[in-house]
């Protein structure tokens, strides 16, 4: 029994298990890859995860923002499913403490990403670099230029 015991703790061990880092993360550090002048001088101090309520009134926020106000008919028909189903909407805020090598010097700070949670999905809505809050509806300007993460999806959401 122990070296029943002594072989799987081994093998635990060398898989990996609850070492890998969470998709969101790496997304939120693949974006800040992307927008900091010299990538390859990227240190990520410290990672924090905070877990928030929202509602799904969030979620309207969202799609009025994205369809400049007017939010088609069937994403209000889905709108009114998750309503009727009492979807359960959350948000997940990743914050990067974070040293690179800015233009002058090195540069400290925070990083922010914004997830909406629901229907079994993770969408990026925000992102914070440089005390400048880039919300989903501007994401077409900041991806014009650069490489959109490989954990996104063309709606942003974590693969």
């Amino acid at each position: 029994m122990r070296r029943f015991l002594l072989f799987f703790c081994v093998a635990f061990a060398l898989s990996g298990c609850g070492l890998s880092t969470p998709k969101d993360e790496e997304v939120c550090a693949d974006l800040l890859k992307e927008v900091v002048p010299s990538p390859e001088g990227l240190v990520i101090n410290r990672v924090e995860r905070t877990e928030g309520k929202a509602g799904l009134d969030d979620l309207r926020t969202l799609y009025s923002k994205r369809f400049g106000g007017n939010i088609p008919s069937g994403t209000q028909g889905l709108l009114d499913l998750y309503e009727k189903e009492n979807i359960d909407v959350s948000q997940t805020f990743v914050s990067l403490d974070v040293t690179y090598d800015g233009r002058i010097g090195k540069v400290r700070e925070n990083v922010l990403c914004r997830y909406l949670n629901y229907d079994k999905k993770k969408e990026l809505i925000s992102f914070t670099f440089q005390n400048q809050d880039i919300e989903q509806h501007k994401f077409l300007d900041l991806f014009l230029m650069r490489k959109r993460p490989s954990g996104l999806d063309s709606n942003y959401r974590v693969r």
